[in-house]
């Protein structure tokens, strides 16, 4: 299955909802799996035999539900020992130059990490959380500034590219906001027109200057 990114950028998807579009797409991957004993099942409409120690491929999806069973175990990329690596090149490669990831990076380890446990599920995460709030970082500065070019988004998961159109697109929409400059950005002053005062004609009575003259 091929989802085209563009399509989903342009749409203006949330970052979690292009994530889980491409787990979708992920899930229909094909996968090793060991089966643990000789069974022959449907799955989703779809037949699948082995025969205990056979490795045989499955969709992923298929995977989770054949291990959901314990009828095997699925051998899936070793992500952890990858994560390792590409943090250490992360950290190495300054704030501003970033280590390229394969799309599905995310969608891969977090896979993996599903099978994990206590203390072993704990320092994986950690890593994950290095290696996402460095990248985050250098995202957040090069996205405030210029739009995701052919060789920044090869460099991206998708969750990245997505969230990169987010920052560039709130910050362009901010800097236009700041820098526009209006006429009447200050609203229309309300102008008084007084009319004009008829000079008076002297009181008469009793009064200074008001008595008959003799």
């Amino acid at each position: 299955m091929w989802i085209n990114t563009d399509f989903v950028m342009m749409g203006q998807m949330s970052v979690d909802k292009v994530g889980q579009i491409h787990a979708v797409e992920y899930g229909l991957e094909e996968v090793e799996f060991e089966a643990g004993s000789d069974f022959k099942v449907r799955v989703g409409g779809m037949d699948v035999a082995a025969r205990r120690g056979e490795t045989t491929r499955v969709p992923y999806w298929a995977g989770l539900v054949l291990e959901k069973n314990k009828l095997g175990s699925m051998r899936l990329p070793d992500m952890i020992t990858e994560l390792k690596q590409v943090l250490l090149k992360e950290r190495h490669a300054g704030s501003r130059a970033f280590q390229a990831l394969e799309p599905l990076f995310y969608v891969k380890l977090k896979a993996v990490m599903r099978h994990l446990e206590g203390r072993d599920y704990d320092r994986v995460y950690d890593r994950l959380l290095e290696l996402f709030r460095m990248r985050n970082a250098k995202i957040v500065s090069k996205a405030s500034s210029m739009k995701l070019g052919a060789d920044m988004k090869s460099k991206l998961t998708v969750e990245e590219q997505a969230f990169y159109n987010v920052v560039h697109r709130t910050c362009a929409e901010f800097e236009a906001q700041i820098t526009a400059i209006s006429s009447d950005g200050m609203g229309d002053m309300e102008v008084v027109h007084e009319e004009p005062r008829r000079p008076g004609r002297p009181s008469g009575g009793s009064g200074a200057g008001g008595g008959k003259r003799k």
